[in-house]
């Protein structure tokens, strides 16, 4: 039985790869940087020279690893569906049968051969230590052993928790959980590199190996560790060990997919009863028309469906990271402008607004073909949320460094940046639409596609942002340019206009293309059709 999930599991990615183009790009680019991250892990494990520092450094890391191994499954409903145990609820499979063979095919992807290469060092640097062959052999058990430990551990705390996941609640708490992680990886970015050489001392590293130690990635390192100082006895206890988490999982895995192929979801809790507009009381001011009304839909959307949310947290990994580095160069004067900086993840939303409506866009096209409102829509919306932002984290930025005269100039850069970046999201959102998979209340449903897609996703991302750089130069030189702040005041009003001009010229390419290539648009967002 788990040869033949394990061919079915191979077949299915060799389908997923005659989707197109875009799928093996997708692959490739996540072997690309998975690899190539694992492969950096690997090299500096490798090399380090202090015997000493070098098995807390491989606990540490090692147990890092692991954590992150269970947590982000959980947080981006990452994994594939094509391991759910539900697809094998009608067929007479025992459990004792199927999980071995859903184990075998977790092992193929991306995520397993990426953590087998960052391991791999701990073989090189565990060879190098000690200058033994069976040392390396003891490590490279230990190695092997870990990546198993990490990707039961993974679908085995999945599947005891696809109930809350399911549920609303529990894939709102995980949104917040990830947007509080990303925040904390950004202060953590700010602040780590200040300590410097103190955070880095022997003394912090064998503080926190003391503590990570104690999970399954830390006894995976004190085996490594063991084997590099020669006591091979004590490397094989430590993996032995490690074997035994693994059958611990390996039966949790089993218990939970018998309960899971044997009771339904828990269903989500129902809307309240009443009526209730279209318009909420917050946006009663707008217009009724059709451009209003994609906006408040596509705001719904942002706090009922969690593809769209996904989508924002996703964006906000990428571009957050990136951004602090630049907002960390502001001090003093210059320290309103972080408004600019906190619009860009808002126009960078609608790169791939037709991916998130999905099949769901034909019903656009029956309702009249109006894609000049429809896209202009999702801009309002976007706009509506940058906008205020911006606006209260600048005044009190301003307040706080008494510069309340870069004010109106901070506030029109923003408005400029947003526009422009506006008008080349929409370009993108036609001319490079990407699927993304419906969620139908699945934890093991993807939701970025095919294998590696998330790294395709970032590749557009930060094209998009290359090119919105690119044709905003004149928008920088304008706004730095003069040495008054009313002249530097006056660029970024004439900055405005260049923004929306480019919003108009983004939006018309995409209005035309999504007229003359309507069928074509359908066919490329809709994730059954790939």
């Amino acid at each position: 039985m788990a040869r033949i999930l394990l061919r079915l599991r191979l077949r299915l990615l060799v389908n997923t790869l005659r989707r197109g183009a875009q799928a093996v790009l997708a692959l490739v680019l996540g072997l690309v940087f998975g690899v190539g991250g694992g492969a950096l892990v690997a090299a500096w494990l490798g090399s380090t020279s202090d015997s000493a520092l070098w098995p807390d450094a491989v606990v540490v890391v090692l147990a890092t690893g692991f954590a992150g191994w269970l947590l982000l499954p959980m947080l981006s409903f990452s994994t594939d569906d094509t391991l759910d145990p539900r697809k094998f609820a009608l067929f007479p499979v025992r459990p004792a049968r199927l999980v071995p063979g859903l184990f075998l095919g977790a092992l193929v992807g991306v995520g397993p051969v990426a953590t087998l290469v960052a391991t791999s060092g701990v073989v090189t640097g565990a060879s190098r230590l000690s200058g033994s062959v069976a040392a390396a052999a003891v490590a490279a058990v230990a190695a092997v052993l870990f990546v198993l430990a990490c990707v039961v551990s993974s679908r085995a705390l999945l599947a005891w928790a696809s109930d809350a996941l399911t549920s609303r609640r529990g894939r709102d708490l995980a949104t917040v959980v990830a947007a509080l992680l990303t925040i904390a990886f950004v202060a953590a970015g700010q602040v780590l590199p200040r300590l410097g050489a103190e955070l880095l001392s022997a003394e912090v590293l064998q503080q926190t190996a003391a503590v990570a130690r104690f999970s399954p990635g830390g006894a995976a390192g004190l085996a490594a560790g063991a084997a590099a100082a020669g006591r091979l006895g004590e490397g094989l206890a430590w993996s032995a060990l490690l074997a035994a988490w693994i059958g611990l999982m390996l039966l949790v895995w089993t218990v939970a997919v018998a309960r899971t192929r044997t009771t339904t979801p828990t269903p989500s809790a129902g809307s309240p009863t009443g009526r209730a507009g279209l318009y909420p009381r917050a946006l009663a001011w707008l217009p009724r028309n059709r451009t209003t009304a994609v906006a408040v839909r596509f705001l719904r959307s942002l706090i009922r469906d969690p593809r769209v949310r996904t989508q924002a947290m996703s964006q906000a990994f990428i571009i957050v990271p990136m951004l602090a580095i630049s907002i960390g160069g502001l001090r003093g004067g210059a320290a309103p402008l972080i408004a600019t900086f906190l619009v860009v993840p808002f126009g960078l939303m609608a790169a791939n607004q037709y991916g998130l409506e999905g099949p769901a866009l034909w019903q656009h096209r029956l309702a009249g073909e109006d894609p000049r409102s429809d896209i202009l829509g999702r801009d309002l919306a976007l706009g509506l949320l940058g906008l205020p932002l911006a606006v209260i984290v600048a005044v009190v930025v301003a307040g706080i460094f008494d510069v309340w005269d870069l004010l109106p100039m901070a506030l029109l850069l923003a408005l400029a940046t947003l526009l422009s970046l506006l008008g080349v999201s929409n370009a993108a959102s036609v001319l490079a639409p990407y699927p993304v998979p419906e969620d139908a209340g699945n934890p093991f449903a993807s939701n970025s596609g095919s294998p590696g897609s998330g790294c395709l996703q970032g590749l557009l991302v930060v094209v998009t942002l290359v090119v919105h750089g690119l044709i905003s130069v004149p928008v920088v030189l304008a706004a730095t340019l003069p040495d008054t702040v009313g002249g530097r005041t006056a660029a970024a009003a004439a900055a405005v206009v260049y923004g929306l001009g480019l919003l108009v010229v983004g939006t018309t390419l995409a209005v035309g293309r999504a007229r003359s290539r309507g069928p074509e648009l359908l066919i490329s967002v809709d994730p059954r059709r790939q």
